[in-house]
């Protein structure tokens, strides 16, 4: 494909004075792309594909799977770093814009009716009032 050289034969001559071709190789490009996990694991799963369509794969063949292999790991991991950041950041901004809107109340109108938002308002301060000890206006006997 896209990211393999041009083969290369050897040659032998033959006894009837042609040349043979008796081996060969092809270069297979397995470095990474810079800068994009994303690509690079796609392209690591193309030469891997590549490297192992033959019936018989060579040697050769299962090392260069083999090295795509590894670097498409890499890559994986690159991108699950980059998931797990992704990840943390928008859970720090949830967790600050939901205590802007517990500390001053609920005021966006995302419940799609008026009285669902009434209701979201009462739960809110029950919430926020439970845990807060309630002013005693008189004894009982279980206090």
């Amino acid at each position: 494909g896209q990211y393999a050289s041009a083969p290369s034969f050897d040659t032998t001559k033959g006894p009837d004075g042609k040349d043979y071709a008796t081996g060969g190789h092809v270069n297979i490009d397995v470095s990474p792309v810079s800068n994009d996990p994303q690509a690079t694991l796609n392209k690591m799963r193309q030469i891997k594909s590549a490297a192992l369509a033959p019936a018989e794969p060579s040697d050769q063949d299962r090392k260069v799977a083999s090295q795509a292999d590894a670097t498409a790991m890499a890559a994986q991991r690159v991108l699950s770093n980059q998931s797990m950041t992704k990840a943390n950041t928008d859970s720090s901004k949830d967790v600050a814009s939901n205590n802007n809107e517990q500390s001053s109340g609920i005021t966006n109108a995302s419940f799609g009716n008026p009285e669902m938002l009434h209701r979201g308002q009462i739960i809110l301060a029950r919430y926020q009032s439970s845990g807060r000890p309630q002013a005693q206006t008189a004894l009982t006997a279980y206090s």
